[in-house]
C-alpha cells in the first residue's frame, strides 16, 4: 500500500462530528469529548492482495478554543518508517471540512447520522466522495465513541454506484491515553508578556508536590499557591491555583499539552486577564 496512500485514508478516517444543523454548542460539546491523547491500531485492506494489515498508530486531538474545529496530529508505524501529520478542520452546519495544510488540500463529508447514547457516547456516520486507491470513490465513515475508546470503520464502493455493496476499507480502534498529573511536578518557566509583539517576560511557577489531587508550589515572585488542584479527569492535565500580593488575589489556571503549558492569569485587584505559554526549565519552548 502507497504510504501516501494511507496516509490519506488515515486522517479521512480520524473522529469528527455534527449533527443536521446543530448549534454551535453542541458542537464544541462533542468535539471535546475528544481531547486527548489515544493510542491503538489502523487496520487496512491492501487493493492489491486483499490481505489485512495491522500497525499501530497514536493520535492527538486538540479542539479549537473559539470556534468548532479539531487539531489532528497524527502517527503510525508502517513497516520500516515511522509516518506524522497533521490537518484542521472546521464543521459548518450538517457539512465537516477537512484541511490539510501541507498539501493545500480539504476533503468536504456530509453527517448522515449522528445519535447520542448519553452526553458524550455517540456513533456517527458520514458519507462523501474522495480518491480511495487512485479511484474516485464513494465512501462511508461510521464512527463510535464509547468513554476513552472509539472504533472508526471506512467503507467504500464506486463512485456512481449507489445499488453496489460496501466494501471494508479500514478501521481504526484506539483508546485515550490515561493524563498523568505527576507531569506537572518541577520548574517552568512562564511567559507573561502582556501581547503577541511585546518582548519576553519569563518567570518561575515550582510545582513542589501533588497529593490526592491538592497541588503545592509557588509562582511569579515566589507567592505560594494556594488552593491548588489538578485534574485528569478527562485524559488531559488540568490544573488550577491561586496566589496573593498586595494588590489582591490572583486566580490562575491551565493545561500541560505534548510538554507545554498553557493558561490564564485573572487579576482581581489589578483589573486583568492575561494569557501565556511555559515550558519546562532550560527548555526552547515557551521564552520567544
Amino acid at each position: 500500500m502507497n504510504l501516501r496512500t494511507a496516509l490519506a485514508t488515515l486522517l479521512a478516517t480520524l473522529p469528527l462530528c455534527a449533527a443536521a444543523q446543530p448549534d454551535q454548542s453542541e458542537i464544541s460539546s462533542t468535539l471535546r469529548s475528544l481531547e486527548g491523547t489515544w493510542q491503538g491500531t489502523l487496520e487496512y485492506r491492501d487493493y492489491q492482495s486483499d490481505d489485512r494489515t495491522t500497525i499501530p498508530i497514536r493520535a492527538d486531538l486538540e479542539p479549537g478554543a473559539l470556534m468548532p474545529t479539531l487539531t489532528r496530529r497524527v502517527e503510525f508505524t508502517d513497516p520500516g518508517r515511522v509516518i506524522l501529520s497533521q490537518d484542521i478542520v472546521t464543521i459548518t452546519g450538517n457539512t465537516y471540512i477537512e484541511f490539510d495544510p501541507a498539501e493545500n488540500t480539504t476533503i468536504t463529508y456530509t453527517v448522515d447520522n449522528l445519535r447520542f447514547d448519553d452526553s458524550y457516547d455517540w456513533t456517527l456516520t458520514l458519507t462523501g466522495e474522495a480518491l480511495d486507491g487512485g479511484t474516485r470513490s464513494a465512501i462511508q465513515i461510521e464512527q463510535v465513541m464509547e468513554g476513552n475508546t472509539f472504533v472508526v470503520t471506512k467503507r467504500v464502493r464506486p463512485a456512481g454506484a449507489p445499488t453496489a455493496a460496501w466494501q471494508f476499507r479500514n478501521r481504526i480502534s484506539l483508546d485515550r491515553t490515561p493524563a498523568a498529573a505527576e507531569d506537572l511536578l518541577g520548574t517552568w518557566q512562564v511567559d507573561l508578556r502582556p501581547s503577541a509583539d511585546a518582548d519576553p517576560y519569563a518567570v518561575t511557577l515550582e510545582i513542589e508536590s501533588i497529593d490526592n489531587g491538592d497541588i503545592t508550589g509557588t509562582f511569579y515572585n515566589g507567592s505560594p499557591i494556594s488552593d491548588g488542584r489538578v485534574s485528569v479527569s478527562w485524559g488531559v492535565t488540568r490544573f488550577a491555583f491561586t496566589t496573593n500580593d498586595g494588590t489582591g488575589t490572583y486566580h490562575t489556571s491551565g493545561t500541560l499539552r505534548n510538554g507545554t503549558l498553557q493558561g490564564t492569569t485573572h487579576s482581581l485587584g489589578r483589573a486583568f486577564l492575561m494569557e501565556w505559554r511555559g515550558a519546562a526549565a532550560g527548555s526552547d519552548e515557551g521564552s520567544d
